[in-house]
């Protein structure tokens, strides 16, 4: 294989952007990476589902959906917890405010916005409004492009925002909004994002998978050690973000690691049937079926760090 063609999505906190940033680091494996931009997760599982790419950064569920599907993916490295926050106008109260009362929260809310059906935020915030009985009250809607979420609060399209944490970034810089749900909050230890790969690969090519991992382990230590080292990165390779920008979109969910953990793994099995009982996915899933521990349990057999 002489190029390996990454998929990945426009997230600060990612490694991708660190390594791009990093040109020296990826030469030194001697591994070929064509870098890819997608909007979001499931149009990177699509693009996988068809031969287009090897690997993909992900929020797990639209890998889970993708592999009910029939994808022939597996995750086989994780990268961050907590990955998710809600913005809304100026006058919504926290959820501190209302003395951690999540339903009273959300039940603030007459219209969201949300990364298209299917991603990590989408599923987050319909499995909370059905859980709190808003399902019929709070209107979801969702967008093709995560940036456009904070033109829909600036045209008051939406009065509230889910994604991730640069965009509570923006939110705040810009005055556009406040967080009213933290990382944390929404749903503890949740799998932000891990590295999908294609089967082919992991059963004809696994040190390329094993070499990308280490890739991705040295990029996460960076961000987790370095975080201002890795801002000055990133606000280079996304030029539309300055320093701070980047600095604080690491710093409100620094949870970073490789590992595919006891938790990671628990709580990717809970969005599994969070995806069931939402209709997305039909097909009961085993843990074998998402993952592919054999590589990353060489790589990185310490305790995890997120």
């Amino acid at each position: 294989m002489n190029e390996i063609k990454v998929g990945h999505l426009s997230t600060a906190y990612h490694t991708s952007i660190v390594l791009i940033g990093k040109p020296d680091w990826v030469e030194e494996t001697g591994l070929v990476l064509n870098w890819k931009l997608y909007p979001t997760g499931p149009r990177i599982i699509d693009a996988m589902s068809r031969g287009k790419l090897d690997i993909g950064y992900v929020g797990l569920p639209p890998a889970i959906i993708g592999i009910g599907k029939g994808a022939k993916i597996k995750c086989v490295a994780g990268g961050h917890i907590e990955g998710t926050t809600i913005i809304a106008r100026e006058t919504f109260s926290s959820y501190e405010e209302l003395n951690c009362n999540m339903k009273n929260t959300l039940d603030q809310i007459d219209c969201i916005g949300s990364p298209s059906k299917g991603s990590i935020h989408d599923i987050i915030i319909r499995e909370l409004l059905k859980k709190h009985d808003l399902s019929d009250k709070v209107e979801i809607k969702n967008y093709s492009w995560a940036d456009l979420l904070i033109n829909a609060m600036e045209d008051e399209e939406i009065d509230a925002a889910i994604g991730t944490p640069p965009l509570a970034i923006v939110a705040l810089e810009n005055n556009i909004g406040k967080i009213i749900l933290s990382p944390a909050q929404l749903w503890p230890f949740n799998p932000s994002y891990g590295i999908v790969v294609k089967e082919e690969i992991i059963t004809e090519s696994p040190w390329i998978i094993e070499k990308f991992i280490n890739l991705h382990r040295r990029g996460s230590r960076f961000i987790r050690n370095r975080p201002r080292e890795a801002a000055r990165i990133i606000s280079k390779v996304i030029d539309v973000i300055n320093y701070k920008f980047a600095l604080s979109s690491l710093e409100l969910s620094p949870r970073y690691c490789t590992s595919l953990s006891t938790e990671f793994i628990k709580e990717t099995m809970n969005f599994e049937k969070t995806l069931r009982s939402l209709g997305y996915n039909n097909k009961n899933l085993t843990e074998d079926d998402i993952f592919y521990r054999d590589i990353i349990c060489k790589i990185h057999p310490e305790e995890h760090h997120y």
